[in-house]
């Protein structure tokens, strides 16, 4: 029991329903989220208001949906499967799960590369010596063919 305790994190479930539900059926939603949310280990622990949304884009051919968001806690061995089940929920237009910082706690800094630009080599030219009767042979040679 302890174990799960040590491997619990805080994560944060946005989902997008598809619009056209009564109040009941999206409560009936909502409980079956989070009925696959404990299934796996998780514990809810707040649910926000639905809220209608309209979309940047359109989403399965909709430009509203109904948004809202689910706190939990849960083992991060499980939230591949708990993704993996949500996607069986087939009024889920979209959803993300992330993971919650605490208040007052800064996300841990990337770590950033400065990538240096190898120089280009320059080609050096190679400094042939032609001698002058070479070079009026050659140029005779290609005006007595024009």
């Amino acid at each position: 029991m302890e174990e799960t305790l040590i491997n619990t994190k805080n994560y944060e479930l946005a989902v997008h329903l598809r619009t056209g539900l009564n109040e009941e059926e999206f409560k009936k939603n909502i409980g079956e989220i989070e009925a696959k949310i404990s299934n796996h280990g998780g514990t809810v622990v707040r649910v926000s208001e639905n809220n209608k949304t309209k979309l940047s884009y359109p989403i399965r051919k909709q430009g509203i949906s109904d948004f809202f968001w689910i706190d939990f806690s849960a083992p991060s061995s499980s939230i591949n499967e708990i993704t993996n089940d949500l996607k069986m929920i087939g009024v889920i237009t979209r959803s993300l799960i992330t993971t919650k910082i605490k208040e007052g706690q800064l996300p841990a800094p990337r770590k950033t590369f400065v990538v240096k630009p190898k120089p280009i080599p320059r080609l050096q030219e190679e400094k042939v010596e032609v001698k002058q009767e070479e070079l009026d042979k050659r140029l005779e040679e290609i005006l007595g063919n024009i």
